[in-house]
């Protein structure tokens, strides 16, 4: 399986528009950090058709790979992101796929929607080669 440093970013709910809006309820949100309001705003003000990965966001950020992770977390946690495996036709998980919100719209009653222990392992060795 692929880390998550190598997962895709899809923007799921988000206006068409040429300048970086945010919906306001989102910002006004005292669930999220201001840092995670930050990256956040960042993620959804990109088109439609980037296709980036968490790794380009650690190399656009001083703050490093432990805070993307610690963010991505935070997202994940309060709703606003979702992180899928893609399977092949066999059903063999062929990589990952981030969902990015502009609403807490990925809310499950799951107790453990951290980080698997697996990734968390697999994100490390991928470190190095970053």
């Amino acid at each position: 399986m692929k880390s998550t440093l190598n997962a895709n970013i899809i923007i799921t709910a988000r206006t068409n528009d040429p300048f970086a809006r945010v919906n306001k309820s989102m910002l006004d949100d005292p669930n999220l950090t201001w840092q995670a309001k930050g990256v956040l705003a960042y993620l959804l003000g990109k088109p439609e058709n980037w296709k980036p990965q968490v790794r380009d966001l650690v190399k656009r950020s001083k703050n490093g790979e432990a805070a993307v992770r610690s963010v991505l977390k935070e997202l994940r946690k309060l709703g606003y992101a979702k992180l899928n495996q893609v399977r092949d036709s066999h059903g063999r998980v062929t990589g990952s796929a981030w969902h990015i919100s502009d609403a807490p719209i990925f809310l499950d009653s799951s107790p453990d929607r951290d980080f698997p222990h697996v990734e968390i392992q697999q994100l490390r060795g991928c470190l190095k080669n970053i």
